[in-house]
């Protein structure tokens, strides 16, 4: 996980539109809202973006393309854990970021002082347990990983558990609890990191 100690102003959040109107923008939302209507002064008023201070420009958007490479498994597996090592060197970090344990440390004490809020609740606490998950499974790809990637997979596994955890005593406002497990995850964090690197270099060889 991100996360900014300094600014805390906004954050982005990518929408897919599938279509519009004179009157509305019909979006899906990773958050769980289907084909949901917004209007056209909500949807522009945020897609300027004004209070994302680390933004490159207002009304960012990707557009699907033509493909442009065929890869196999195998390259899009190695591409992205390439992409991942290059976050623990420090490449593509916004200034003033925190990543990593030093993040989920950051994240804690911060809970601590200010109590849970709604964005930690229905997107912080989410995304993170989602992310572990999926990473956690995809790390496991038998026809791709080695042993260290393995044990990776397993660690980050434990720690999309503990993030299921965290979403139970956040809705229970047991912020001991709560900040008690995420700096388990945070310990947990040191193995995955240096699993996932060891695991990286031996597909390098």
């Amino acid at each position: 996980m991100t996360h900014f100690v300094k600014r805390k102003k906004g954050a982005d959040h990518f929408i897919v539109a599938v279509d519009f109107d004179n009157d509305f923008i019909w979006i899906n939302d990773p958050e769980g809202y289907i084909e949901v209507p917004l209007s056209w002064r909500d949807f522009l008023k945020a897609w300027e973006a004004k209070r994302i201070y680390y933004k490159k420009a207002s009304y960012t958007q990707r557009l699907l393309g033509e493909k442009v490479a065929k890869l196999t498994e195998e390259e899009i597996f190695k591409s992205v854990l390439e992409k991942v090592s290059q976050i623990f060197d420090g490449e593509n970090i916004p200034p003033g970021a925190l990543y990593g344990e030093e993040a989920i440390r950051s994240f804690a004490d911060d809970l601590t002082k200010k109590g849970v809020s709604m964005l930690e609740l229905t997107f912080t606490l989410p995304v993170c347990n989602q992310r572990c998950y999926d990473s956690s499974i995809f790390l496991a790809q038998e026809s791709f990983t080695n042993k260290a990637l393995k044990e990776a997979s397993k660690v980050r596994m434990r720690q999309a558990r503990l993030f299921g955890k965290c979403r139970l005593f956040a809705a229970k406002k047991d912020t001991d609890a709560l900040c008690s497990t995420l700096k388990r995850i945070a310990d947990l964090d040191i193995s995955y990191v240096k699993m996932l690197i060891e695991g990286v270099s031996a597909l390098r060889r």
